[in-house]
């Protein structure tokens, strides 16, 4: 049985698990369809299909891209990740 996370650092944890596992669908399952994200590589982005496209491509040029959580913490309704992307 599965069961829901319930915290942002459940969350965050089932994020980099289900990227590093290369489960796109468990990856996106962790946001919300009006999903804002901002990153170097890809600029700012929004909603769920982008972001999509964005994982897709770059697992596809990174089959081994992994994310690593160095440490978290908790911060209300936000997780703080410190991590670094190995690939």
């Amino acid at each position: 049985m599965t069961t829901r996370a319930t915290t942002t650092r459940e969350l965050a944890t089932r994020f980099y698990e289900s990227f590093d596992a290369g489960d796109i669908d468990a990856v996106l399952s962790v946001f919300s369809d009006d999903l804002e994200t901002t990153d170097p590589g890809m600029g700012t982005v929004h909603g769920l299909c982008p972001f999509r496209d964005y994982i897709e491509t770059l697992k596809r040029a990174v089959p081994d891209a992994r994310a690593v959580s160095d440490n978290m913490y908790d911060a209300g309704d936000a997780a703080i990740v410190e991590g670094r992307f190995l690939g």
